[in-house]
């Protein structure tokens, strides 16, 4: 985007900076943990006295600067090969950060509820899935 939203010098105050800051935080928060929108994010914008519906896209404004900030990154990020949206092609549809590559570790996974074993690993050098029970037992 180079220099397209920056303000002149008589804009740039530290509460612009903290609303576009606020509102492209916000933005990024939204897209990775939506569950948590209306429970968490939403509340806080409220605290700071901002309002999480305005989508302004207007960057002469510095909510407007925050929300196409955050969008371009979030183009971005959303085909950096993550697969967060759970849509690239060979993934498991709808399901974000799914494998699509067909990837296969060298390495068998290690539980590490078990002493460590030296022979488990077979290259030291690439990933080793670790395999482990979490707070639900799974």
């Amino acid at each position: 985007m180079g220099g397209t939203l920056r303000r002149p010098p008589r804009e740039r105050t530290l509460a612009s900076k903290n609303i576009a800051i606020s509102y492209a935080a916000y933005r990024a928060a939204v897209d990775i943990f939506p569950a948590d929108k209306v429970a968490v994010f939403d509340p806080l914008m409220r605290d700071l006295g901002l309002d999480p519906n305005d989508t302004t896209t207007n960057p002469t404004t510095p909510i407007g600067v925050g929300n196409v900030a955050a969008n371009a990154v979030l183009q971005y990020r959303h085909r950096d090969g993550a697969n967060q949206l759970g849509d690239e092609p060979g993934g498991v549809p709808g399901v974000p950060y799914s494998d699509y590559t067909g990837y296969r570790s060298a390495n068998a996974p290690m539980d590490i509820r078990a002493a460590f074993d030296r022979a488990a690993v077979h290259d030291p050098n690439l990933w080793q899935p670790l395999r482990y029970v979490d707070g639900t037992g799974a």
